[in-house]
């Protein structure tokens, strides 16, 4: 999944975690890397479950039918291919792909920060929206949970709120 506010609901998580479903987000900076997988296998996975669901009534079973059409060699292949991430040896380290760059430290000159800064700071936006950054988080662990169960709350008693002024009004 990844951090849409759209993609979670309380519904959902209850059950998930009654379940035993752990769900898992992504930072967005990673989806790219994740890309050949969701363009040729998960599509390919998609597309085998529906053709099942058509004729099947046995989820287990129905998986058991597409998950090896669709998770092969070559579907594997042609993702990174189609999504021209590829590299053109044989083998691909995804550790040293997803690991943060390393910036060498080369100190010639010091140079404080108001020698470089010449202009002043910019005014505050009017009207700018508040936007909460999202980081990796499995949305079943307890604590994201109920915290995401409090946001909903919160949302919820506004809503009811501004329906009671209209009523009122």
């Amino acid at each position: 999944m990844n951090n849409h506010d759209s993609h979670l609901s309380i519904e959902a998580l209850n059950f998930a975690k009654e379940n035993g479903i752990i769900l898992l987000i992504l930072p967005p900076q990673c989806s790219h890397k994740l890309q050949p997988l969701d363009v040729a296998v998960f599509r390919s996975f998609k597309k085998f479950y529906n053709a099942a669901c058509d004729t099947i009534h046995s989820i287990a079973g129905l998986v058991g039918d597409a998950l090896p059409k669709s998770f092969i060699l070559l579907n594997i292949c042609n993702g990174f291919k189609k999504t021209a991430c590829f590299t053109k040896s044989t083998s691909l380290n995804l550790h040293q792909e997803l690991s943060p760059s390393r910036i060498p430290l080369v100190v010639d000159a010091v140079v404080s920060p108001d020698e470089i800064r010449t202009h002043s700071k910019a005014p505050s936006r009017k009207g700018a929206r508040n936007i909460k950054k999202e980081r990796s988080a499995i949305l079943t662990d307890t604590p994201t949970k109920k915290a995401l169960e409090k946001e909903a709350a919160k949302r919820n008693d506004k809503k009811m709120r501004k329906q009671l002024l209209k009523k009122e009004i």
